[in-house]
């Protein structure tokens, strides 16, 4: 008995060892329960006298799968194992049991179910697919070959099918209720140790959150001292180098503030706690107090630090201006701090949306920094992430600010594009959808007159009282300084106790809480004084004045019934807001401030630039004439011409009659010269200097000298660029590109553009007609059997562009005008009939066709339908290079 216990309590351990994985203990599980079954099986076979047949396999079986699970569990590889049991079980065990135990009459249908479930229990992915197929495709071969030869199944008695079945049940039932309640105790210990290990984390967060809140109040104290202080030497400092060096500690003291915010926010993000608090707030104001941060640091790396704001930016606008000056905060620090010479710009301007009530503003942020490396800008926005980090390794920071920078974007509803080279510098663009409060716009004078004030106090009050609560001293004489010139009158209380006391014999008028003091804290101590006996300051305005920050501190001092709440370091604008705010009126005198329009104030640029939203490009010369395209502000990037001459700009320096002239003189080669990747990314980044968004429109892909390639990887340097191929013809482009720039003109964005574009696409129709097959077939652009009949029969080929690829569409015999006369008639016969052509443009563009041949082309075409405007121009050299001499096109939309 013992020996049996300790083979128990060993199979017991080994079952509950987490270090064994989940499927090898469910192996041994139901291995072991299926030997004992067998054997209880054989042994019940022998008191029913069952078949010999039937006992021999039943003992077999029994002998196998023991030396197989012994020799698995020796090697360690019992996953291959399992492989092996599931095909002796299948193709083996099961159909011999079948055969020797009464076919349907025995409990061989029931061993058929506990396979499968050994299968599903055990096996995993395409394997448990495979054998449960493979089981079922045997399960129907058997008993088609029971039903249809019923003679080779060794059938049982009456008694011996029923005792048979009864037994299988039972052993079956046994296996069934010991493997469900194994797994059901499996799952239900994971589960307990899923949650333990959820609250291990929960735990963990909470105490990072405390950690950090802690930090971050810990913190705030001292640079409360600093700034607040600072504040005073500024006011106070007798020589411009003293004043220079108490602003170079603000904006260092701000940025230390900047960091501790992002690394709270930080842990409020990853816990989900983070919430955007909206308010009114002034748009140049906001402006010029990030500059204010930022503009120290670009001087002392002798960066030119700009700011270019839209003239019809709304004045006022309802967000979370805190979460908003964090956004350009991170993004101007970052441009500052990874560019070594030239400038850094901060643009701004506005646009409407489809919903009257929410204004985009959009954010831009240039330098001329080092760039960021295409491969990099996927993981930019990752936290702790540094990209370039060998090239980076002697430049500070922590990783946080751009991860911070994309949680707040997304909270808020907007989007961040980046537009990098690098080597050359970036462009971050955020948009965010706000509330516009009111009509007024931004006053650009104004806003750079206040974007540095000399300091006079906003208000004189020497006939009120305040009371400061704090238990720290410097603070106390932070505040006390920063009220110095209002005259207010002063009293200070180390504690909650002595302010009790001070309440008990004076009136004040406002309280200066803080909120974490020994003994009594500072709610406790609000509570106190509006309810002491004998006091004289129940009717005071209390502040809390502290160095928790937050969402969730301004809803706490709300609802414990403060007046205000203000956060270390203290803002001296805010507090004296926040005076004249609380203070009775009669007891203040409001003054107006003259202000200094020195050092921000000079940042912001006089000259706005205006950018088009949606710039449109393409690198096919021949898309329109050269008036169309200035005409529409439609950019063109060419491709390089290479001669025996030199290497020229197509059809900027080299035109379609120069090259014609070249390919009719066998000795001079002419070879097209595709535009780099590199010229692409400059191209592009030129644009965009003038230019939200571009949308590229480039040769198909699939025809000699097609660019797309090329222009699609340049592509991927920027967010704002899309490189489409529409599969149209040279002129078929120039159409598409017309009314793309129509849409441009009534205010549709890039997104709306591309939804339309391959509608657009399907309406423009275009073929060219050459009389050249030697130089198509010199071009891989004509099949073999199309040049031999062309040339056979002198015929002439009409080309377009299909599935991607350029194809003759037909074959015109004759004369020269006779094939074209044929050509004129098949594209316009039958459709005027059904009137489906847009009359308005016919673009025709030609190589090789004299005067006198295009007269003669428009008159045929006028026979046939009658255009608003015919246009003929020089088509690009690569279409001569390519196509010859003598062709021309006939390119229309469609209504």
């Amino acid at each position: 008995m013992k020996f049996i216990k300790n083979i128990i309590q060993n199979i017991k351990e080994y079952l509950n060892r987490s270090d064994i994985d989940v499927r090898e203990r469910l192996f041994m599980l139901l291995a072991g329960i299926a030997l004992i079954g067998m054997g209880i099986a054989f042994l019940m076979g022998l008191a029913i006298h069952e078949n010999i047949e039937s006992l021999l396999v039943v003992a077999g079986g029994l002998v196998f799968f023991s030396i197989l699970v012994i020799v698995g569990y020796k090697i360690k590889r019992i996953v291959e194992i399992s492989y092996v049991v599931a095909v002796v079980l299948v193709l083996v065990m099961m159909p011999i049991n079948f055969f020797t135990s009464g076919g349907i009459h025995g409990g061989a249908a029931l061993w058929n179910l506990f396979d499968a479930l050994y299968i599903a229990l055990i096996l995993r992915g395409k394997p448990r697919a495979f054998f449960l197929g493979l089981q079922s495709a045997v399960v129907i071969a058997i008993y088609y070959v029971y039903y249809n030869y019923p003679n080779l199944i060794v059938q049982h008695s009456e008694k011996t099918a029923f005792e048979d079945s009864i037994a299988s049940y039972l052993i079956i039932m046994v296996f069934l209720v010991v493997m469900v309640s194994f797994q059901t105790r499996l799952y239900i210990k994971e589960n307990e140790k899923a949650n333990q290990q959820s609250e291990e984390i929960n735990e963990l967060n909470r105490s990072q959150n405390r950690f950090f809140s802690s930090m971050s109040h810990e913190i705030r104290t001292p640079i409360n001292t600093i700034i607040g202080l600072n504040e005073m030497i500024l006011r106070e400092a007798p020589t411009e180098d003293i004043k220079e060096d108490a602003q170079n500690i603000e904006s260092a003291g701000k940025m230390l503030l900047h960091l501790i915010n992002d690394i709270l926010d930080m842990s409020k993000l990853e816990s989900g706690k983070m919430d955007i608090i909206t308010a009114p707030f002034d748009v140049a104001d906001m402006i010029s107090d990030v500059a204010g941060m930022i503009w120290v640091r670009a001087k002392e790396k002798g960066l030119k630090f700009s700011i270019d704001v839209a003239p019809d930016m709304p004045k006022q606008v309802t967000g979370d201006e805190v979460r908003i000056k964090q956004i350009l905060i991170n993004l101007l620090s970052n441009s500052v701090k990874y560019t070594n010479e030239g400038s850094v710009e901060l643009a701004a301007r506005c646009e409407d949306t489809s919903d009257p009530e929410i204004t985009k503003l959009i954010f831009s942020i240039t330098d001329t920094g080092i760039g960021i490396k295409k491969d990099s800008i996927p993981y930019l926005f990752d936290a702790f992430t540094r990209v370039d980090e060998e090239n980076n390794k002697l430049i500070e920071g922590t990783g946080l600010g751009l991860s911070i920078v994309k949680q707040f974007i997304d909270l808020m509803g907007g989007n961040i594009t980046v537009n990098s080279v690098y080597n050359v510098g970036s462009t971050f663009t955020v948009e965010l959808p706000l509330h516009a409060v009111g009509d007024a716009r931004i006053n650009i004078n104004k806003a750079k007159g206040t974007s540095k004030k000399k300091y006079a106090p906003k208000f004189t009050a020497p006939e009120a009282n305040i009371l400061i609560v704090d238990d720290t001293p410097m603070n106390i004489k932070v505040v006390e300084r920063l009220l110095k010139d209002t005259q207010v009158k002063i009293t200070t209380a180390s504690g909650g106790e002595q302010a009790l006391e001070k309440t008990l014999e004076t009136s004040f008028n406002v309280i200066l809480m803080d909120h974490e003091m020994p003994g009594m804290n500072g709610i406790e101590c609000f509570h106190k004084i509006k309810t002491q006996t004998g006091g004289h300051s129940k009717n005071a305005r209390i502040v809390a004045l502290t160095a928790n920050a937050g969402p969730e501190c301004a809803e706490l001092y709300s609802r414990e019934g403060f007046d205000g709440y203000i956060v270390k370091p203290v803002n001296s604008q805010l507090l004296e807001a926040e005076m004249i705010r609380l203070l009775p009126k009669e007891l203040v005198t409001v003054n107006a401030s003259e202000l200094d329009d020195d050092n921000i104030g000079i940042l912001w640029r006089d000259d706005h630039v205006t950018k088009t939203p949606v710039a449109l490009t393409t690198d096919i010369c021949s898309a329109l004439p050269k008036e169309l395209l200035r005409k529409n502000n439609i950019d063109i990037i060419p491709a390089k011409i290479k001669t025996v001459n030199g290497t020229f700009n197509d059809t900027i320096d080299i035109t379609a009659d120069t090259v014609i002239d070249s390919i009719l003189d066998e000795d001079n080669l002419v070879a097209v010269k595709e535009v780099s990747v590199e010229r692409f990314v400059e191209f592009f980044s030129e644009k965009l200097k003038t230019a939200n968004e571009v949308i590229h429109i480039s040769t198909p892909d699939g025809v000699g000298g097609s660019n797309y390639k090329q222009a699609l990887e340049a592509s991927k340097t920027f967010d704002s660029v899309t490189v489409i191929d529409v599969g149209l013809l040279s002129g078929g482009i120039g159409l598409l590109l017309l009314e793309l720039n129509k849409c441009i003109k009534i205010g549709m964005n890039t997104h709306d553009i591309l939804t339309i574009i391959e509608d657009i696409s399907k309406h423009i129709k275009g073929q060219m007609i050459t009389r050249n097959p030697n130089i198509l077939k010199e071009g891989n652009l004509i099949s073999y059997r199309y040049y031999k009949l062309s040339t056979a029969f002198s015929l002439m080929p009409v080309i377009c562009f299909k599935h991607s690829r350029l194809k003759v569409k037909s074959l015109f015999f004759g004369p020269k005008k006779n094939a074209w006369s044929a050509f004129i008639r098949k594209q316009f016969k039958s459709k005027v009939k059904t009137a489906n052509i847009d009359t308005s443009l016919l673009l025709v563009p030609t190589a090789g066709i004299s005067y006198n041949d295009k007269m003669w082309i428009k008159e045929e075409i006028n026979k046939w339908i009658t255009f608003d405007k015919i246009i003929f121009y020089e088509a690009s050299p690569i279409v001569a290079i390519y196509c010859g001499p003598g062709t021309y096109g006939l390119m229309y939309k469609e209504k």
